[in-house]
């Protein structure tokens, strides 16, 4: 199936930003997503739609898209390691 190979290739692939990522939740390094969580519902409130971990530009941010209370899709990206917000951006 499908899901197969791109699982053999994710793997083989050489060290992945998504590794990083893991790496530095597991070292400490990066803030809880359920901590992260709680500083982007205090901007927007509703429910988280997708959260990831990824690195950008050596940096490492979540990004979260969350259905608002009032129906809108916000696509939030926070500093992984301060909680910072450092855009927020509403869809419709």
């Amino acid at each position: 199936s499908n899901n197969d190979r791109n699982e053999n290739h994710s793997r083989s692939s050489s060290h992945s930003d998504q590794d990083d990522a893991r790496d530095a939740l597991k070292r400490g390094k990066v803030m809880p997503l359920t901590a992260i969580l709680e500083i982007a519902f205090r901007r927007v409130s509703g429910t988280v739609l997708e959260a990831e971990l990824e690195t950008e530009d050596g940096v490492l941010t979540y990004k979260i898209d969350i259905l608002s209370d009032a129906g809108r899709k916000t696509r939030m990206r926070l500093n992984a390691r301060s909680g910072e917000i450092l855009t927020v951006d509403n869809r419709r």
